[in-house]
C-alpha cells in the first residue's frame, strides 16, 4: 500500500502542544547558542528491520507557533539525521514519518546535550481486526448552562504484528478508529492519538484514517449536545469493548442506558461524578443512552426572550387602558 501525499499531520498537534512543550523542554538559556543534532532509526515491525530512503520531517515550534521544519531520507541502516539545529529553550522539536498511510510521531525531544536519539517504529499494515479491541471506554459528561460537554476517551488495544487499517464509511475508504455517535452533536473536537486532517465525523459516523498500530494507545475527543427535553448519546460499537462508564456530573439528569449499571458516586479529578457501567460490549451493539431532565426550560438564555413578548403585551393593554380612559374623560 502506497502512502498519500498530504500535509505533515502532526502540524496541528504540534501547535496544540506547543505551550506545553515549552514548559517540559524549558532548560536554563546557555549563554552562548550551540549546535543540536537531532538523529535516530526507522525501524519496522517487532524485528526491527531498517527501512531505507525513507522520508522524516522535522517539525520545529516556538510556543504556538510552527516554524520552518527540515526534511531527510533515511539511509541504508533506517538512519536519519539532522544538523546544525539552534539550541534555543524555547524551541520544541517533532520527528514524524509515514509508513502505509500510517503517521508516526515522536515528541516534544528534550534538548538536554548536544545531541538527541530518537528512533521511530513502523509496522506493515493488515486487516486483521480480532487481534483489536476497546479495553476501556470512558464517557465523561458536564453540565453547562445551555448544553452538555462531553469528552470521550478511548483505551485501544491491537496485540497483532502489524497495524490494522479496515473499512470506513459506505465502504469507499479505509478507517482504523471508527464509533457510532450520537447524532445531535456539535463542536466536535479531536483529541489524542488523531488529528483534524484524518479524523471524519459524518451523521453518526467517527472514522479515522490512521491504522491501529500494535500496543495500547488512548484516543479521545469532546463535543458539545444542546439542550433538549430528552437527549439521545447512544453509540454504535465497531470494536469488542470490555468496559464502557459513564460519568454525570449532575445527578438531577436522569440517565437511562440499556446494560449499564449505576455503580454511585465517584471523586475524579477533584469533581464528583456519578457512575454508570458495563462490560463485555460485542462488535456491533448499540448502547442506549438517554438523558432526561435537562430541558428548553432549563437553559437560562432564554428567560429575557420568554419575558420580552409578555412586557410588550403588558405595555400595549396599559396604553389602551389609558387610551380608553382619556378617551371616557373627554
Amino acid at each position: 500500500m502506497t502512502s498519500r501525499p498530504r500535509p505533515p499531520a502532526c502540524a496541528a498537534a504540534a501547535v496544540r502542544w506547543g505551550s506545553i512543550a515549552a514548559i517540559a523542554c524549558g532548560i536554563a538559556a546557555a549563554p552562548h547558542a550551540r549546535a543540536l543534532t537531532i538523529q535516530g532509526h526507522v525501524l519496522k515491525g517487532e524485528q526491527r528491520v531498517p527501512v531505507s530512503n525513507h522520508s522524516v520531517q522535522l517539525h520545529v515550534v516556538r510556543g504556538d507557533e510552527e516554524l520552518k521544519g527540515q526534511t531527510a531520507r533515511t539511509g541504508s541502516g533506517g538512519e536519519y539525521r539532522f544538523t546544525g539545529l539552534k539550541a534555543d529553550p524555547g524551541l520544541s522539536f517533532y520527528v514524524t514519518t509515514e509508513y502505509e498511510n500510517a503517521l508516526y510521531a515522536e515528541g516534544p525531544l528534550s534538548a538536554d546535550g548536544e545531541a538527541i536519539e530518537q528512533n521511530l517504529a513502523v509496522y506493515d499494515v493488515g486487516r486483521d481486526i480480532s487481534a483489536v479491541q476497546v479495553k476501556n471506554q470512558h464517557i465523561i459528561i458536564e453540565r453547562k448552562p445551555d448544553r452538555l460537554h462531553v469528552t470521550e476517551v478511548l483505551i485501544v488495544e491491537n496485540n497483532g504484528h502489524t497495524a490494522y487499517l479496515g473499512t470506513g464509511l459506505n465502504h469507499a475508504e479505509n478507517a482504523g478508529i471508527r464509533l457510532g455517535l450520537p447524532a445531535s452533536i456539535r463542536e466536535f473536537q479531536q483529541g489524542i492519538g488523531g488529528d483534524p486532517q484524518t479524523t471524519t465525523v459524518q451523521g453518526r459516523e467517527l472514522s479515522s484514517e490512521r491504522p491501529i498500530i500494535p500496543g495500547v494507545r488512548p484516543f479521545s475527543f469532546t463535543y458539545t449536545i444542546p439542550f433538549s427535553g430528552r437527549m439521545d448519546l447512544s453509540h454504535r460499537l465497531y470494536f469488542p469493548t470490555g468496559a464502557f462508564v459513564i460519568l454525570l456530573d449532575d445527578p438531577k439528569l436522569n440517565l437511562e442506558a440499556k446494560g449499564l449499571e449505576f455503580m454511585g458516586p465517584r471523586e475524579q479529578g477533584g469533581k464528583q461524578y456519578v457512575v454508570y457501567s458495563g462490560s463485555n460490549f460485542a462488535v456491533g451493539q448499540e448502547v442506549a443512552i438517554r438523558i432526561g431532565g435537562a430541558s428548553f426550560w432549563s437553559n437560562p438564555k432564554i428567560y429575557p426572550w420568554l419575558a420580552a413578548p409578555f412586557a410588550i403585551a403588558g405595555i400595549l393593554w396599559l396604553a389602551a387602558k389609558r387610551g380608553k380612559a382619556a378617551r371616557g374623560a373627554a
